[in-house]
């Protein structure tokens, strides 16, 4: 599958990996099948690394990227205080992911796109630090 999310580190956080042709229907199904955890699962999550490195297209509408906004503020409502770090290096990858970042702007959830995979992970790692006192994230 071009796309899966799934949990890492016990439970504190997710990563979502990408790769190849990303496609409105996957992109949708994935983040439709995870969110659809149980509430006591995603109020647990801490953190979320999104990694779009591996995507050499991407066939997704503006209409998916507001269907994932609004599946996140939906739950927003049970896990409010996420940080999300997301890696799209390619152009086009970064735009729809500043846009989805705008869009869910209704959630509390702070999350920031990078380009470069260490600037990623070392954001996350500091903010998670800071904000949760976890000291050590385990990212695949």
């Amino acid at each position: 599958m071009p796309i899966e999310a799934r949990e890492i580190d016990g439970g504190l956080g997710s990563v979502v990996c990408a790769e190849g042709v990303l496609t409105d229907e996957e992109f949708i199904d994935c983040y439709t099948e995870f969110f659809a955890q149980p509430e006591d699962k995603l109020r647990a999550y801490r953190y979320n690394f999104s990694d779009y490195g591996a995507v050499m297209r991407l066939d997704l509408s503006t209409h998916a990227v507001r269907r994932m906004a609004e599946l996140a503020k939906g739950v927003s409502s049970i896990n409010a205080e996420s940080v999300i770090a997301i890696l799209a290096p390619k152009a086009e990858v970064f735009g729809m992911a500043r846009m989805w970042e705008t869009l869910k702007s209704e959630t509390h959830w702070e999350s920031m796109v990078f380009k470069e995979r260490e600037d990623a992970l070392g954001w996350l790692k500091h903010r998670v630090k800071e904000k949760y006192g976890i000291d050590r994230i385990e990212i695949p």
